[in-house]
């Protein structure tokens, strides 16, 4: 009996400790007032700089909405993707939103929302170039981002193929701007990017690698605030207010799949 009731006290300390941290989570951010966002600022039309050197873009505004939503202050943290985690658990930041994909990998250490979007990851190389496949890319390079998901699709795709690795999308797009790399894996906004900084397009989807959904990441401590984080997507989804916003930066509205996430329950 005494054996018992220990192992039961112990277990209600254990759910009541997990409950103080759901709680924390969400209820350290109305208590600062002020949302922590984890944010790239470097990969547009996703977040960026204006000419005026203002944060924007989708998930900049989408965190905007977020905060405004919450009636708290938003103060967005400079990460990189590949930084993004880290940030996270250490508490640099409440929640990232950075075109950050929903992948295994991710998901083992943080958790994330319903999707608010998609990103679509493409081959792309010279116009005019005849490549259809990773076959037609033997003996050749493809430029990557070091530690994003395009990457890990062409590793996973073709092991054999030669990446070169940048560690950010800017220096990616020099290198591919100034001719040093002809091949690149990357999301089609950046190649709009790419091809700007050229008095001509010099580049072109050749394939689709995938197309993945996106979320905002959170701490796995955060069941309290995931439980918000998902409401927010699923009804900011169906009054289609974070569509007008990817629509006023892509240009079109969100993949279907996207649209109808907040039907899904996770």
């Amino acid at each position: 009996m005494r054996n018992s009731l220990g192992r039961l006290a112990v277990s209600l300390c254990v759910l009541l400790g997990a409950q103080a941290a759901w709680a924390d989570a969400l209820d350290d951010i109305f208590a600062r007032k002020k949302l922590l966002v984890g944010t790239g600022l470097v990969v547009p039309p996703y977040n960026m700089l204006d000419d005026s050197l203002q944060p924007t873009g989708s998930d900049v505004e989408s965190a905007r909405l977020l905060a405004q939503d919450m009636g708290v202050e938003l103060e967005l943290v400079r990460i990189v993707n590949t930084t993004g985690v880290d940030f996270l658990l250490a508490k640099k930041a409440d929640v990232v939103m950075s075109n950050f994909s929903v992948t295994a990998e991710r998901l083992a250490l943080i958790d994330m929302s319903l999707p608010y979007g998609s990103i679509q990851s493409v081959l792309a190389g010279p116009k005019g170039s005849r490549v259809a496949s990773f076959k037609d890319l033997a003996g050749k390079t493809v430029a990557v981002l070091r530690g994003s998901t395009n990457e890990k699709h062409v590793s996973d795709a073709a092991p054999a193929l030669a990446l070169v690795r940048y560690d950010s999308n800017n220096i990616l797009a020099q290198v591919m701007v100034s001719g040093q790399q002809q091949f690149v894996a990357t999301a089609p906004s950046l190649l709009e990017e790419m091809n700007r900084q050229r008095s001509t397009a010099f580049i072109e989807t050749k394939f689709v690698l995938q197309s993945t959904p996106y979320a905002i990441g959170l701490r796995k401590d955060g069941g309290k605030l995931k439980a918000y984080l998902d409401a927010w997507v699923a009804r900011n989804l169906a009054n289609g207010k974070i569509n007008a916003i990817y629509k006023r930066f892509h240009g079109q509205d969100l993949p279907t799949e996207v649209a109808q996430m907040r039907t899904v329950v996770r």
